[in-house]
């Protein structure tokens, strides 16, 4: 089985998420080692540290190359595609495709900290974790 990571425009709910409708079966959250970086309308991404990335998980159909090609051609040549080591919530790591910044120093943008560009663009709520103490107002979680 192959499987492709994705993290940004391509994500479930994304603008671009349309060249993967069809090709390929949505398996869920999942994240990898690494740093998510804000260009405005997309992220980039580059592997390894200490921080996580959240995307999507999907499993490739049986036209698996022309998927990528056409997920290739998408990205551009600012990207490359690389195989990753990727953690689905709650299963064991899989390998999966995925495209990186092409320069391995980074894209030279700010870091997206929470590591979610949905959360990041406010297309999904944030949890909110528990008050510190019972006095403590906590915010309300950001509902879109």
């Amino acid at each position: 089985m192959s499987y492709v990571f994705v993290y940004g425009t391509l994500r479930r709910g994304g603008d671009a998420f349309d060249l993967l409708k069809g090709r390929t079966r949505y398996l869920g959250p999942a994240s990898v080692a690494g740093r998510l970086y804000d260009h405005g309308p997309w992220p980039s991404a580059a592997l390894g540290g200490d921080r996580r990335i959240t995307g999507d998980l999907f499993v490739l159909g049986s036209g698996m190359d022309v998927t990528l090609t056409a997920l290739d051609a998408y990205e551009g040549p600012q990207f490359r595609r690389v195989r990753a080591e990727v953690q689905p919530g709650g299963g064991d790591t899989v390998e999966a495709w995925m495209w990186v910044w092409n320069d391995p120093a980074g894209p030279g943008k700010p870091i997206v900290p929470c590591g979610d560009w949905h959360v990041h663009i406010g297309r999904i709520g944030c949890e909110v974790g528990p008050p510190e103490t019972e006095d403590t107002p906590q915010p309300a979680p950001l509902l879109r």
